[in-house]
């Protein structure tokens, strides 16, 4: 995507010619236009003409205007990227007839390199789709689709690594899509998938692709990328030789971040827009959401050891990683210093039903497997298995079956606290690295048992009962790493992992679920005996990234302080935002979505966010439920980046 430029055409003095999309260049300080006439292109001097400063990309070259009459752009006129413009003027003498046939010449040399992969059937699509999205669609959409340039830099990426598995983000109207596939390996099992939110712009893409007959190789997903991205990566982690990311900007880091984890070692990733029109170097002027996206990719990119990554000075520029088969070199992230800081440790993964606790730990186990392989020991992972058809029954009648399920998910966390004790006690005296994780413990059936007894799905008599068995056996992990996602995601992934005894999960569940982990989230960090790790889990969270803020919790522990006086502008989180801005936080968000929503609200004299003040919410009826869950999200983020939070107000 590109953003447009300004709209207007122009008439040549010379000819008398109305064209839509002139080329100016600069050269010998004489600046020149290609028009599309009739018959064929025409090179035109025309010296007193306006010039763009930054000539670097096609899409931000106005219509410039002979007479200065503003009209809207046709979309017709089909040109090449500023280098092969400067190709074609290179050494002509604008006044001779010839340099006519010279320029000719050099189109079709252009036209003959392009068969080399793409046959005439290919060729011919590609033409089609660029004249259908610019004659179809607004320019300010238009100017989505890449460059023909870009197009055969694609092609050839694929080729030359021979990619039989492709991933593409933002398919648009299918221009590069046809071109990635166009590269594959012709083999049975070639795929490429397509993924694009906008049915209008697939349907126009379905169309090159039967042109194309490529049909065959492509599998379109319709949706949020991130969503399909997290779909993806259920099992095709790894999968995938070559991806090409060229969605909403805003989002870049988020969509490499979970490129990587289904690249192959070998493969590689290619991300468009990088120059943003020279915006992304212009870090005083331009602090938009889409600029900052690129540019907090392109700075990850430099210093990611996991990469070798280059830019390439095409259009509007593009950047290129190869993943490479190595550990991670930052400190912080090394599974050493993890084992040594966790080493005879307890460690519970919390969090809401299907917000990624097992993939986390699995997580944990790929990345300790190299020290296996030198103390001959793995960390341990205890977890609940629960009869899957008893849970079936609890999830369908949980009035019926509320009060025996909950005793019986007890029995289980009780038989796991004990097997994780004791497993780090046989190894206290060992030299080996003795770690046990535990995917949801005691810790988490107490919360479970707090929400099925305010749903009702316990009595008051069940319920005392349960906390009388309950403080029987002492629990306390050293660490608590807990994961935080809206009930939205949690009921997303929960569908997207298909098992049968959660099919009559509802959301409403999820979100009391949510509600009683959030309490006792809030009441475990105020006590201050157990280090809690909370990770902002909006999109599948990585072991390193978790390892980084556990080391970051072991130096500075999370801060909450309460007031009981009310702060002035204590509120403004209940009244400063529209339904729709609480809406679309209760939904949750990534880190640099959070970031970029709370630097609105920094005061100028104030250039960093240290500390939030909210009001202390006890009971989410008294604010509206979206409210409440934006609060919640709010909060759980602050704790995620070591914000410190005061709440003020009474707290109950």
């Amino acid at each position: 995507m590109s953003p447009p430029p300004p709209s207007s055409t122009s008439r040549c003095s010379c000819c008398k010619v109305s064209f839509g999309f002139p080329f100016s260049i600069e050269r010998n300080s004489r600046r020149f236009f290609i028009i599309q006439n009739v018959s064929k292109p025409k090179l035109l001097c025309l010296p007193s003409v306006h010039y763009l400063n930054n000539p670097q990309r096609l899409a931000d070259i106005p219509i410039f205007a002979c007479t200065q009459e503003p009209h809207s752009i046709p979309g017709s006129f089909l040109v090449h990227d500023l280098e092969t413009v400067h190709q074609l003027v290179k050494g002509m003498n604008t006044e001779s007839e010839s340099n006519e046939t010279n320029m000719s010449t050099k189109f079709r040399f252009l036209d003959d390199t392009s068969r080399v992969v793409w046959n005439d059937k290919i060729l011919q699509a590609l033409k089609q789709i660029r004249e259908r999205t610019l004659t179809q669609l607004a320019y300010d959409e238009a100017c989505m689709m890449i460059s023909p340039e870009q197009g055969k830099f694609l092609s050839f990426l694929v080729r030359a690594i021979g990619a039989r598995r492709c991933l593409e983000l933002g398919t648009f109207t299918g221009y590069s899509s046809v071109c990635i596939a166009a590269g594959m390996i012709e083999k049975a099992d070639s795929v490429l998938y397509c993924l694009e939110c906008n049915e209008n712009y697939a349907r126009m893409a379905e169309q090159g692709w039967t042109s194309a007959n490529l049909e065959h190789k492509i599998h379109l997903v319709l949706g949020d990328a991130g969503t399909s991205l997290q779909r993806l990566l259920v099992d095709k982690r790894g999968w995938f030789d070559f991806i090409f990311i060229d969605a909403d900007k805003e989002r870049y880091r988020e969509y490499y971040e979970t490129a990587l984890d289904l690249l192959r070692v070998g493969g590689v990733v290619c991300i468009d827009d990088t120059w943003w029109s020279g915006r992304v170097v212009n870090e005083e002027e331009y602090r938009d959401a889409e600029t900052l996206g690129i540019r907090q990719v392109l700075e990850l990119m430099q210093r990611d050891a996991r990469v070798f990554a280059c830019s390439i000075p095409i259009f509007d520029g593009m950047a290129v990683a190869y993943k490479l088969e190595t550990k991670p070199t930052h400190h912080d992230a090394n599974p050493f210093v993890l084992s040594q800081l966790l080493n005879h440790k307890l460690v519970d993964v919390e969090g809401n039903i299907a917000v990624g606790k097992t993939h986390l730990v699995q997580g944990f186990l790929s990345m300790w497997k190299e020290e296996e392989k030198e103390n001959g020991r793995m960390p341990r992972v205890f977890e609940e298995n629960p009869n899957s058809t008893f849970l079936a029954a609890f999830y369908k009648q949980p009035q019926v079956f509320g009060f025996s399920f909950q005793m019986y998910m007890l029995q289980l966390a009780q038989q796991v606290a004990t097997s994780a004790k004791d497993y780090l006690l046989r190894g206290a005296s060992s030299d080996d690295i003795v770690v046990a994780l535990i995917d949801r413990s005691l810790w988490g059936n107490r919360v479970f048992a707090q929400c099925n007894f305010h749903l009702g799905n316990l009595q008051e008599e069940e319920y005392q009962i349960y906390r009388s068995v309950y403080e029987q056996v002492e629990f306390q992990p050293d660490y608590l790493i807990y994961l935080d996602a809206s009930p939205w995601i949690c009921l997303e992934r929960a569908k997207m992992r298909g098992r049968p005894a959660e099919a009559a999960l509802q959301l409403s569940y999820l979100e009391a679920l949510d509600d009683c982990h959030f309490q006792q989230l809030i009441s475990t960090v105020c006590q201050g005996k157990v280090n809690v790790v909370v990770v902002n889990a909006h999109t599948f969270c990585t072991p390193q990234q978790v390892t980084e803020k556990i080391v970051r919790n072991s130096k500075s522990p999370l801060e909450i302080r309460y007031e009981d006086q009310d702060h002035q502008g204590g509120n403004w989180f209940l009244c400063a935002l529209d339904q729709d801005c609480y809406v679309q936080m209760a939904k949750g968000a990534t880190d640099e979505e959070w970031l970029q929503l709370l630097r609105r609200w920094l005061p100028k004299n104030q250039p960093t966010m240290d500390r939030i003040c909210l009001p202390w919410i006890s009971h989410q009826h008294q604010v509206p439920n979206y409210v409440y869950q934006a609060y919640k999200r709010l909060v759980c983020f602050a704790l995620s980046s070591h914000i410190a939070i005061e709440f003020h107000g009474k707290a109950t």
